[in-house]
C-alpha cells in the first residue's frame, strides 16, 4: 500500500456497501490510473450475517477480478473477523 492512503470505514449493509465500494474504486483507478492503489477489508463476521457467501462470491467475481488484472499487486482484498464496525476502504496514491 502506498504512503499517501484515505481510509473510509462503511457502516452501511452488505448491498449498499458493495454498491458504495464499486462506484468509488472505479471512480478511483479512472482518475488516478496505474498510480491508484486500493485495499477492501471485509468485516467477516458482519460480512456473514448479511449474505450468503456463494451470493457474494457471484456478485464480487467480476468487479474484484477487473481490478486485479488493472491493478495488479496495489490491488488487496482482505476479510478479518475482528476489524472495525463496518467494511473498510483504503484509497491510495503509489509514486511512480
Amino acid at each position: 500500500m502506498s504512503a499517501l492512503q484515505y481510509p473510509t470505514d462503511i457502516l452501511l449493509p452488505w448491498p449498499q456497501s458493495w454498491e458504495r465500494m464499486q462506484w468509488e474504486i472505479a471512480a478511483w483507478v479512472a482518475e488516478h490510473g496505474e498510480r491508484a492503489c486500493v485495499q477492501v477489508v471485509w468485516n467477516e463476521t458482519r460480512l456473514s450475517s448479511e449474505v450468503d457467501a456463494a451470493d457474494f462470491q457471484a456478485v464480487t467475481t467480476a468487479f474484484y477480478q477487473a481490478v486485479q488484472q488493472r491493478l495488479g499487486s496495489e490491488w488487496q482484498w482482505q476479510f478479518e473477523k475482528n476489524g472495525s464496525a463496518g467494511h473498510r476502504l483504503v484509497l491510495g496514491l503509489v509514486a511512480r
